[in-house]
């Protein structure tokens, strides 16, 4: 049960991070990219090819709503 809550508290801390990254992504899409691109790499310990990087971020922040950017971003990680 320990590791469960520890693991919802650690995804609703990155949602919440992402949340405040896509707050103002439309004024610096590029800036948005790569500041979550770092923060998928911080929360990601283990390699996988899960990871996003800037290219896909920045497309995907430009293209889509903000709820759509951190649902595709969340399904992406686990």
């Amino acid at each position: 049960m320990y590791a469960t809550m520890q693991e919802h508290l650690r995804e609703s801390v990155f949602k919440t991070a992402l949340f405040h990254f896509l707050k103002n992504s439309k004024k610096s899409p590029e800036r948005t990219a790569r500041n979550i691109e770092e923060l998928l790499n911080k929360f990601n310990t283990s390699p996988c090819e899960c990871r996003m990087k800037y290219d896909e971020l920045l497309q995907l922040i430009k293209t889509s709503s903000m709820e759509d950017c951190i649902s595709y971003i969340m399904d992406k990680i686990s």
